[in-house]
Formats: structure tokens, sequence, C-alpha cells
């Protein structure tokens, strides 16, 4: 299947999610969930976006690409590529340097890329599912290498931004590693610089498993933010998983298990701030 073809079945499946979500649901679409008297995204009250939930699906930034999708069918992806672009253009400013990590055809670069410094580090090796080659590769820099080797092509404490979309969950469990990758994306960041990571969790009833790097930032990094405690997601009626109609539509062919089998999947976020001495 060539790179186009993917693009362009990429986008049908985001028409269809949009439709089916319009007609079977009572949710509108994103376009008109923006509710300018809601606060944004920052680095201060980041533990009210700790996790997904429905209500931030309002207070996000638009990315054109997502006007039409519905809360109630888009894919997990959707959730975190708005997260972490409302993020970035509520707190970084423009001509900003940023990175992000195993991006393949990023959505969120291609958004930017004409308002900030982007670099895409990934190794296109294809893991997780994810591209070998590129469709588009103007207006950003691409480094073919994976976080966590010290590649000299990312120059140290260059970056204004560090980030990650269901990046995290292919990384190695392995604590060395886990170890590595963290500082390695503390040399690239500048003092002060923030890193903020959507990583694909999975809820079940008795327990919440999200990958242990996030729990290594929350250890090792003062002021790191997240949620890890199984009550208090389960709990939350506002929280927002992906949906049956998304799971079996655009995962299940993946999983080969069914929901419950699976667990739901849901973000967890994790953001922090590297410290002016680090």
């Amino acid at each position: 299947m060539t790179l186009k073809v993917r693009s362009i079945i990429r986008k049908l499946h985001r028409d269809i999610d949009g439709i089916v979500g319009r007609l079977f649901t009572r949710q509108l679409p994103l376009k008109t969930h923006r509710i300018n008297t809601l606060p944004k995204i920052t680095l201060r009250n980041f533990e009210n976006f700790s996790y997904s939930k429905l209500t931030h699906f309002d207070q996000f930034e638009l990315m054109p690409i997502y006007s039409g999708q519905v809360p109630s069918t888009c894919d997990l992806k959707v959730y975190q590529d708005l997260l972490v672009y409302s993020f970035i253009t509520n707190n970084i400013k423009p001509k900003a340097r940023i990175l992000e990590i195993g991006g393949g055809e990023s959505r969120v670069i291609a958004s930017l890329k004409e308002n900030y410094e982007c670099w895409n580090l990934d190794r296109l090796h294809g893991v997780g599912f994810g591209p070998t080659k590129l469709l588009e590769t103007d207006g950003f820099r691409i480094v073919k290498d994976d976080i966590g080797n010290f590649t000299n092509e990312l120059p140290d404490a260059y970056f204004d931004l560090v980030y990650s979309i269901s990046t995290v969950e292919h990384f190695p469990k392995d604590e060395k590693v886990c170890a590595l990758i963290l500082a390695d994306i503390l040399r690239v960041l500048r003092p002060g610089g923030a890193s903020i990571h959507c990583v694909d969790g999975l809820l079940f009833n008795d327990h919440l498993f999200v990958h242990p790097f996030v729990g290594k930032v929350m250890i090792e990094i003062s002021g790191a933010k997240t949620c890890l405690d199984h009550a208090t997601v389960m709990n939350d009626p506002d929280l927002w998983c992906l949906s049956r109609y998304a799971y079996y539509t655009r995962w299940y062919h993946l999983t080969k298990r069914s929901l419950k089998q699976f667990g739901k999947p849901l973000s967890i976020n994790v953001v922090w701030e590297k410290g002016l001495t680090e």
C-alpha cells in the first residue's frame, strides 16, 4: 500500500467516524465544542488534564482535520493530538523549538510547522504499526533514531518542548532503558523547557495499566504531574475512554481480543518542566 493511499484511507476513516457519531449519537462535531470561557491548558492546572475526560473536548483548540469528529466515535489519537496541540499553542511561543518523539506522519507537526521550528525523532522502522517512510518531509527536520540513543543530531539543551503522542507504550519496559530515555529527554531540553507525553493506558475493573516510564518520571522529576490512581480514574463520571465503536472498528483487527479482555483504552497524560539547574 502506497503512502498516498494510506493517507486517503486515514482521512476516509475520520470522515466515517464523524458521520456515524453525528447520526447515531447526540454529540455535536468538535468544531462546535470550544467554549472560550473555560480555562486553557497550562502547567499550573495540568492536574485537570492528567487523564482523558469528556469535557476536555470543550477546552481544546481545534485542529482543522478534526473539525468533523465526535467524541463518541473518534480514535484515541484525536484526543491526544488535540491535547498536545492545545498545550503548545496555549503555552509555547511561536518560533520556539519543539521535538516530537516517534512522530511518524505527525498531524501535530503538520499543523504547527509554519509557526514553530519542528523536529521529528523517528527511526521509521514501523514499530507499533508506525510508518517506514514519510509522505511529507517539508517544513521540519527528521532525525532517524530512537530516544535514549543520545544521538548527536539532537543538540544538548536545545528544545523548548519535547513531547510524544501514543509512543511511550511502545518503549521497552526495562528500567535501565526507561532511565536512558528520560536522561536523553532531559539532555535535549533547555532549562525551563517542558515535556508532555500522552500515553495509551488500559483501564480494568481492578487496576490501571500504564507503561512504567510514567511512574519513573513521577519518581525522578520533581513537580511532574499525572494521575495513576485507579480509583480516581475509575470513579470519575467525566472519564473519557475509547468507545466500543472506535475499538472494534480501529483496534480489534490488531489486538484480536475483546474490549473486556484488552482493557478500556484511555490517555494518561504526564507533564513536567526542566529545572533551571538541571
